[in-house]
């Protein structure tokens, strides 16, 4: 309000005021001080338009956020459940492994490998060559591979037979039956 008591002034001379030029002054300035009620009445509707449009929205946004924390907890269990199918192939590629290099304790081995890597495929980095250091380190926990058994001796089917004959039946009875098998010999050949 300080633009019309600087008119007021600017049209007062020797105390006394000139009304006709103040009222002049004041229809030309009003326009760039005030708003005409037309317009404010239409300002304030739409005002209470949008309003009522951002309360519509936060009660249909608080619906949708209930659906997105409900959406964000379903992505997060899918990525739990993921990692642990990655996980359980992983186990199951290593207890495979374990198992057709003969492995008599797989859970113990699994154990000594302990945490192995990964790579882009999902392929275990390097499994046989640390499956052959098991072997290597823990022989007691792989079944022999080799004809002999771990007390050293052949068994009848495997072993060279005098003059490179093998008896009808293949067992020690039958081979000492017969005597076509000096049963010294058997026993220390290797």
């Amino acid at each position: 309000m300080d633009w019309l008591k600087e008119l007021i002034e600017k049209h007062t001379a020797d105390g006394k005021t000139d009304i006709d030029a103040v009222m002049n002054a004041i229809k030309e300035e009003f326009p760039k001080h005030a708003v005409p009620k037309d317009v404010y009445n239409e300002q304030a509707e739409k005002l209470k338009a949008a309003n009522s449009t951002l309360d519509t929205l936060k009660k249909t946004n608080k619906d949708n956020e209930e659906l997105q924390n409900e959406l964000k907890m379903y992505k997060d269990k899918v990525t739990q459940l993921e990692e642990q199918a990655k996980e359980s192939a992983k186990q199951q590629t290593i207890k495979d492994a374990l198992t057709k290099a003969k492995a008599t304790d797989v859970d113990y081995l699994m154990y000594k490998l302990g945490d192995v890597e990964v790579d882009e495929k999902g392929e275990i980095k390097d499994l046989e060559n640390k499956i052959k250091d098991l072997q290597t380190n823990l022989p007691a926990f792989f079944q022999s591979t080799d004809p002999e058994d771990n007390s050293g001796f052949k068994s009848l089917d495997s072993a060279d037979l005098p003059n490179g004959q093998r008896t009808k039946n293949h067992n020690i009875a039958s081979a000492i039956a017969d005597k076509s098998v000096n049963l010294t010999d058997l026993l220390t050949k290797k």
